[in-house]
C-alpha cells in the first residue's frame, strides 16, 4: 500500500475543507435568504396595520392628491403572498432534466 506524502494529504485535506466550506456556506446562504424573507413579510404586515389605521384618516376634500390605500393594502398583499408562496411551495419546483440519449445500442467496436 501507498502511503500519500505529506504534500498530498495536504492538498486532498484542504480540498476537502474547500468543498465542505462552500457546501456550509450555499446552506448558509439559503438560511439567510429565508431569514430576510420572513423579516421582510413581518414588515409588510406591520406596513398594513399602518396603512389599515391611516385608512379612516381622510384627506381634506381640497387636497389636489389623494393617497389610494386600497389599491396599496392590495400590492402589499400580492408581494406577501408572493413571498410566502417562495418560502413554503405547494409542490416541488419544476426541473429541467435534460434531453435522454434514447438508444442505448452501440455499434463501435471496443478497443483492447
Amino acid at each position: 500500500m501507498i502511503t500519500p506524502s505529506p504534500p498530498t494529504l495536504t492538498k486532498a485535506t484542504g480540498l476537502l475543507f474547500a468543498l465542505v466550506g462552500a457546501a456550509t456556506a450555499t446552506a448558509n446562504q439559503i438560511v439567510d435568504e429565508h431569514t430576510r424573507l420572513a423579516t421582510v413579510l413581518r414588515e409588510l404586515k406591520a406596513i398594513e396595520r399602518l396603512v389599515a389605521a391611516d385608512d379612516f384618516i381622510k384627506a381634506p376634500e381640497t387636497a389636489r392628491y389623494h393617497f389610494d390605500y386600497v389599491r396599496l393594502r392590495m400590492d402589499i398583499h400580492r408581494v406577501s403572498t408572493g413571498i410566502k408562496d417562495y418560502l413554503s411551495p405547494k409542490r416541488a419546483s419544476p426541473r429541467d432534466a435534460g434531453a435522454l440519449y434514447g438508444s442505448y445500442f452501440d455499434e463501435t467496436v471496443p478497443h483492447q
